[in-house]
């Protein structure tokens, strides 16, 4: 079976790529991307006698445009491969896409878009905005934040687009930069890297079973914290 994950909600989807994971975990796990010296169709097509089935996780092969509908509806393979993309493709390449695929999209709710987009140094905002992303999204949004919370540090430090694209492996285009370069200036820098370096201390305890906190509860005593009125 061939399954395509795609959408720019990458927490949603990283979620359903681990359960994934998890339901083929008896299988050996092969992950390649598209600047890999070994090649998808060199690991699709070696015949391994030992493990004759494999779980395939296939990175990125679609945004690099070293795969298209017409490639995957070819491959004939014993092997459950996944291809996951961090953004939603278009429908040149959903279209005919072959029966044997799996296809799902995970979009960011746009109440959460408009949150990261409107995001600022301002307890009051953040506060009245973190109660009804609470009742919609649901665990998503640290995660969310703190990858909001990243590229404004960069724009804030005035890195170069091109080297961000590099850093975050993100498809970047020239108004969603100037976006983020805009909104970085009612911020303090300071006051980023503080509220950065404390929300993935607030994931840590949280994974690692530290607090009973919710990440909502956390946020907001991050924001309280450190931002203004």
């Amino acid at each position: 079976m061939i399954h395509i994950l795609h959408g720019e909600d990458n927490f949603a989807s990283y979620k359903r790529l681990s359960a994934l994971m998890a339901e083929f975990n008896s299988l050996p796990k092969i992950y390649v991307k598209p600047n890999d010296n070994v090649g998808l169709q060199e690991v699709i097509y070696t015949q391994d006698f030992i493990n004759p089935k494999k779980l395939i996780i296939a990175e990125g092969f679609f945004t690099a445009k070293k795969v298209n509908a017409n490639d995957v509806k070819k491959i004939k393979s014993d092997h459950e491969i996944i291809f996951w993309e961090k953004k939603e493709l278009t429908k040149n390449y959903t279209k005919d896409i072959g029966p044997n695929v799996i296809l799902e999209l995970f979009k960011q709710p746009s109440s959460l878009y408009s949150f990261l987009d409107n995001l600022q140094q301002s307890k009051k905002f953040v506060l009245d905005n973190l109660i009804r992303l609470e009742k919609e999204n649901g665990e998503g949004l640290l995660w969310q934040v703190q990858n909001r919370l990243l590229m404004l540090i960069f724009a804030k430090l005035n890195f170069n687009k091109k080297d961000v694209v590099k850093i975050t492996d993100k498809n970047l285009q020239d108004w969603q930069w100037q976006k983020l370069v805009n909104q970085s200036k009612s911020f303090d820098l300071e006051i980023l890297n503080k509220l950065f370096t404390s929300s993935l201390r607030a994931d840590y305890l949280i994974k690692s079973g530290q607090t009973s906190l919710s990440p909502f509860d956390l946020m907001s005593i991050l924001f309280i914290k450190y931002s203004k009125g």
